[in-house]
């Protein structure tokens, strides 16, 4: 699995009658741990507004059985700094690692960025100061020295015109999901994110009259994967 070295842009502007904007740039978008990486830096740089900082945190990143994200405190990665001034410098590392690398199913994280307000200025309407500031997650993901993607659909069936499908990471890693497909029916919940390793994901859709009468092809695609699964369907099905 390769990181991705690209760099994020981040706007963020203070309203407060004049707007004023910064860029933050973040590289690189995903950050891979292993048994034999066991640390790798962070770059962050641009610039923030008198008075601002950037926050850094660390959450373990899990999924409900509906395949929704959800976050909890840990200590598993080791970062600094947890506090960025770019005002000094334009540019600050952020160094982060792990104690323990050694895991049978990949853990997953999430560093966050976060730039606190700018002060609030006292000659003007505290009601007509509103911030927008810089709130970024960083994927970090912690890998299995034998690391084996698999992904499956689990359940594709029609119920008076509903198309569900059940996704499902049978591997050991994450999968990152770019598209649904089943015929000309579109899954409007779906969306190009990671199904992490155990984690399930059900959609939705209304399946097209027109193709009512005969099987219907539904493929998947990840970034290296690929998996189809037909459904015979009858006129009555869709009444």
């Amino acid at each position: 699995m390769r990181t991705s070295t690209a760099t994020a842009l981040l706007l963020a502007a203070t309203l407060s009658g004049n707007a004023l904007a910064g860029q933050i740039g973040v590289a690189p978008l995903r950050i891979e741990l292993s048994p034999t990486t066991k640390s790798t830096v962070v770059t962050v740089t641009g610039n923030t507004g008198p008075g601002q900082f950037l926050q850094v945190s660390a959450m373990r990143w899990t999924q409900d059985a509906q395949g929704r994200d959800r976050y909890e405190e840990t200590t598993d990665l080791v970062f600094l700094p947890k506090s960025i001034d770019l005002a000094k410098s334009g540019k600050q590392l952020i160094r982060i690692g792990v104690e323990k690398p050694v895991t049978d199913v990949e853990k997953t994280y999430r560093l966050f960025i976060r730039e606190t307000p700018p002060p609030l200025d006292p000659s003007k309407n505290r009601g007509a100061q509103v911030a927008v500031v810089v709130d970024f997650g960083l994927p970090v993901f912690l890998m299995p020295a034998k690391p084996a993607p698999r992904v499956q659909i689990e359940q594709a069936s029609v119920d008076k015109g509903v198309l569900t499908v059940k996704v499902a990471n049978t591997g050991n890693v994450r999968v990152k999901m770019s598209s649904l497909s089943a015929g000309k029916a579109a899954f409007a919940d779906f969306k190009d994110w990671y199904l992490l390793a155990g984690a399930t994901r059900t959609f939705t859709t209304t399946v097209p009259p027109a193709s009512c009468n005969g099987p219907l092809t539904v493929q998947l695609r990840t970034e290296n994967l690929e998996v189809k699964r037909q459904v015979a369907l009858t006129p009555q099905m869709c009444g």
